[in-house]
């Protein structure tokens, strides 16, 4: 009966850091499903011209590559990252806010990548902390995550729902009630499982080093970014691209939701999908899935096919992020997890994909849907340094050089 007992208490301690990192995800990718397609919008009502609203968004993404890393290290040595995410969430909120107060290029330039600063290392932040609960056998993280998908498409469609009746200049008010939500939430976040309090404030940057330098690791961390990276041409140009073919906006709408509906399903299963294949095997699949779903994209297939062709986007994009997330949780101590998550944020989604978005406007400039298949090849090469460091990892920690194959990882 005793044992029983404790299965109960294990159980509904899960599920209760399941709903409140499920919050918190929640309040975080509303923000971001309103963030991502209509700050530009308000850019321009605010009377900034393309060139202005290009400083402002590339200065945010600037940012990002010493932002996330800084503080992620900064939670390793204080220890606990729901104190970090408390202030980090306060502090965008604040930004946010006084964005809908100011008005000129250099006011909203400064509080833009200011808040950008802020908010960059959420996100590293609450992966780490949901996926070093999963790992301990508490919260699946993927049935948590999901919860930020179902919310960005919410933000997104009823965001340009609302904006029908309110007009364009209330988007910012919309983004400050986002991340009023998101710092309430920050305070019912659940605390940190396995967390060595003894050894706050004794981290070195240094300390991290054999994990970054690690082959495996490296091999890992060109995969992850490569196939994450591949879908550039695809965020920047391929609403434009449909739309130059003749493809109406609802139906555009419905293909990009066909994409996130797949991610979820992969986040719905995803404990299933790790036993079977692995971290690594993950994004050995994703990288593949790149290769053959950007292929097919290039060719210009038919509506029908087109949807086929987005239920891809649950391995390219769901199978990389969900196989990166639990490697890094598996093969990096505890104590300096979350600097290793935010190292990998910066390089995947910061320094590399914006390397390959910064020259998808030129490919697609000159060959049109046919540069797909230049992404196609980055996600072929994905997939293979994602085999190489799938052959080469062991299924431990990664606490020095030393590589011993072995094929417990889940190939």
């Amino acid at each position: 009966m005793g044992g029983s007992a404790d299965g109960d208490n294990a159980g509904a301690t899960a599920r209760t850091a399941g709903l409140r990192l499920s919050l918190f995800y929640g309040a975080l990718f509303l923000g971001l499903g309103i963030f991502v397609p209509f700050f530009p919008v308000w850019l321009q009502v605010q009377g900034l011209d393309a060139s202005q609203i290009s400083i402002v968004l590339a200065g945010q993404m600037a940012v990002r590559i010493g932002s996330g890393p800084a503080f992620a290290f900064l939670a390793d040595r204080m220890g606990d990252r729901r104190i970090l995410l408390s202030c980090l969430s306060a502090a965008a909120f604040v930004c946010m806010a006084l964005l809908a107060a100011v008005s000129g290029f250099v006011a909203i330039l400064c509080l833009a990548i200011a808040m950008a600063v802020v908010w960059t290392p959420v996100l590293p932040l609450i992966e780490s902390l949901a996926v070093l609960e999963s790992e301990g056998g508490g919260a699946d993280y993927g049935r948590t995550r999901l919860w930020g998908s179902l919310t960005f498409i919410a933000g997104s469609m009823g965001g340009g729902y609302a904006l029908t009746f309110t007009g364009p200049e209330l988007i910012i008010w919309f983004l400050v009630g986002a991340y009023l939500l998101m710092f309430i939430a920050s305070f019912v976040l659940p605390p940190e499982p396995g967390r060595r309090q003894a050894a706050r404030g004794s981290l070195r940057f240094a300390d991290v080093m054999p994990v970054l330098r690690h082959p495996v690791f490296l091999a890992f961390m060109c995969s992850a970014s490569l196939t994450q990276a591949s879908h550039a041409l695809y965020y920047g140009f391929g609403t434009i691209h449909w739309q130059s073919v003749g493809i109406g906006d609802g139906v555009i709408g419905g293909l990009w939701a066909v994409g996130v509906v797949a991610e979820i399903v992969l986040f719905i299963f995803a404990r299933r999908s790790l036993g079977r294949a692995g971290p690594l095997g993950l994004v050995v699949l994703g990288g593949v899935a790149a290769a053959v779903r950007w292929s097919a994209t290039a060719l210009d297939p038919g509506i029908a096919w087109l949807t086929v062709i987005q239920l891809a986007h649950g391995l390219t994009f769901g199978a990389t992020h969900l196989g990166a997330m639990h490697f890094i949780a598996r093969a990096t101590p505890t104590r300096y997890h979350a600097t290793v998550q935010g190292v990998h944020a910066a390089f995947a989604g910061g320094i590399v994909m914006a390397v390959v978005m910064s020259g998808s406007g030129a490919l697609y400039a000159s060959y049109g849907a046919y540069g797909y298949f230049a992404m196609a090849a980055l996600g072929a090469l994905g997939g293979l340094a994602a085999l190489i460091a799938a052959v080469l990892w062991n299924g431990g920690e990664l606490e020095s050089v030393k590589v011993t194959p072995n094929s417990s990882n889940g190939l």
